[in-house]
């Protein structure tokens, strides 16, 4: 195999990513319409003379990885809809998780019944400080602080951006904020996302029947799932704000972003470092690449003004609006 691969031509290796992946949808019974085929970028290294071995498929309905060595095809963790455009900026989600006080593979598997303990047992041991917030701030129910202000930015978009589009880690994440933030209406998300995470059942479990589920729990669950209802009513003792995120990434967006980005290019080379350090702080490169808790400290500005009629030099690529995902790299 690997020597009949070193011997093909770039169109005859796609063509033959094609057809793998659409062999593969077909053997599964899954619809969807092929949108495109492109080397895995976590795997770029990994070459058969000139030829990527590793590549992406992506459908409407999900996406595939391609193993052309192995002849073979798997689904990702990531399933996508085609034209899908995040609910929020993605780097502001990515902050939302960051600023949880748990690693992903701490809420994984069994791993959300310690969490969801130990916030109960730390709650009910300083319960009498909860009410003294802001004006008295107790360390040990400091992971209470933190999932407070999180959960005020949960809504239904949000909900679905975390258990679909972030893997198994944000899966985790958005169940354990549904969990503690829960409603009626992330019920049918919690459903679907439930079958696609084995890394993140308990917590979808847990979730579903906060949000009114009626599935029976699992024998192992019932005494977190009493944890739990202990941690919310501990939570809605400490004051509720809103927390807005900012907007998603738009074809006008990506545009503008890229014209600025093409001129810091061109000043970065003609004039070095340091003319180009002023530059990226200004415009819409310095709205993008604010954090969410810089941008909240600003007043949460309105992005910058851009002109939907204004041509396109290039078009985005499908996957980086279908994710709403920054490029981050500029030179």
């Amino acid at each position: 195999m690997a020597r009949s691969l070193r011997k093909q031509s770039p169109e005859e290796v796609i063509r033959q990513v094609e057809l793998i992946a659409l062999e593969f949808m077909k053997s599964k019974a899954v619809e969807g319409t092929l949108l495109q085929v492109e080397p895995d970028p976590l795997l770029l290294d990994e070459l058969e003379g000139s030829h990527n071995v590793h590549w992406i498929a992506t459908f409407t309905s999900t996406s595939l990885r391609v193993d052309l060595r192995a002849k073979r095809a798997s689904f990702t963790e990531m399933a996508l809809n085609a034209g899908h455009l995040w609910s929020a900026n993605y780097g502001d989600e990515l902050d939302l998780m960051a600023a949880l006080p748990w690693a992903p593979i701490e809420l994984s598997g069994t791993g959300v019944l310690r969490c969801i303990f130990l916030m109960m047992r730390a709650g009910t041991g300083y319960r009498k400080f909860l009410r003294l917030f802001p004006t008295v701030r107790c360390e040990p129910l400091e992971p209470f602080y933190i999932c407070r202000k999180v959960t005020g930015a949960l809504t239904f978009p949000v909900a679905k951006d975390l258990l679909f589009n972030h893997g198994w880690h944000g899966a985790n994440y958005g169940a354990l904020l549904v969990l503690l933030a829960p409603k009626p209406e992330y019920l049918p998300l919690l459903v679907d996302a439930a079958p696609q995470w084995m890394h993140a059942d308990r917590a979808i479990e847990l979730a579903m029947v906060a949000c009114g589920g009626y599935s029976p729990l699992a024998p192992d669950l019932r005494e977190s799932h009493a944890h739990c209802i202990s941690v919310r009513e501990m939570l809605d003792e400490l004051p509720f704000v809103a927390l807005p995120l900012r907007p998603p990434l738009t074809e006008c967006m990506y545009r503008e972003y890229k014209k600025e980005r093409e001129a810091i290019r061109v000043l970065y080379r003609t004039q070095g470092l340091d003319a180009v350090k002023d530059a990226m702080k200004t415009g819409f490169m310095g709205y993008v690449s604010l954090r969410h808790t810089a941008w909240i400290e600003q007043g949460c500005p309105a992005p910058p003004a851009v002109d939907p009629e204004a041509p396109a030099s290039s078009e985005p690529g499908r996957r980086e609006l279908r994710q709403g995902k920054w490029p981050w790299r500029f030179w």
